[in-house]
């Protein structure tokens, strides 16, 4: 089979009403059209490209996780949008969205959940193991440690790949006006108080580089 008629027809199940085999078509045919410079441009039937603001409904705040917020500038990029994050007056839990176009934005949002995920299920087992006694705040400590260092670890990772992949570069472009959208923005600062610990980010950083999104795909066991 052709790989434009191949890409043609993954494009096509990306209108699935199945939510999983939809992402799991686009996003496979994103990763051909990277290997082989093709973009949406060259095909009839792939969806209709807009720049949107999307809500992931994703929610982070200082006190539980504020490296969400990270994790989604990291992913974001290379999925080609950006990441921003929205609140209500007076309240401290946060929104991330993304500016890009709409399908870039769905497969994002599928990979940050994921990422997230993978994170809590170590700091879950972590937490158990840790003595009554242990402070919030060294339990943060631990959290944040471990989360930043995964964050790392796959941008690490995903710069590896470009670098492999150098004809990526031609497809997996932030849009101009997400770029813009986001560029404009006031940015403060989203850090909340905690420790840096070399050991358990190490760990972290370790199984960040492992991170495989293709885990999360239909048929693949992602427990």
């Amino acid at each position: 089979m052709d790989i434009k008629d191949r890409i043609q027809k993954l494009l096509a199940l990306s209108v699935n009403p199945n939510e999983n085999e939809a992402k799991a078509a686009l996003l496979k045919a994103q990763e051909l059209m990277a290997k082989h410079k093709l973009s949406m441009a060259d095909f009839e039937t792939a969806p209709e490209s807009e720049v949107v603001q999307y809500n992931t409904g994703i929610q982070c705040s200082k006190r539980k996780n504020e490296w969400v917020v990270a994790l989604a500038d990291v992913l974001a990029a290379h999925y080609c949008c950006r990441s921003y994050r929205t609140r209500k007056r007076g309240k401290q839990i946060n929104t991330i969205m993304l500016t890009g176009f709409s399908e870039d934005a769905e497969v994002c949002t599928g990979i940050i959940k994921y990422a997230i995920a993978c994170i809590n299920t170590w700091i879950i087992q972590m937490e158990k193991k840790l003595p009554e006694k242990t402070t919030l705040y060294v339990r943060r400590s631990v959290r944040d440690s471990y989360a930043y260092g995964y964050i790392r670890g796959i941008k690490s990772a995903l710069k590896q790949q470009r670098e492999k992949h150098q004809e990526w570069g031609l497809v997996l472009v932030v849009p101009q006006e997400a770029n813009a959208f986001v560029a404009d923005m006031k940015k403060a600062s989203f850090h909340g108080k905690s420790v840096h610990i070399p050991s358990v980010y190490n760990e972290g950083f370790r199984d960040g580089v492992k991170f495989a999104p293709d885990n999360m795909l239909p048929g693949k066991d992602t427990a």
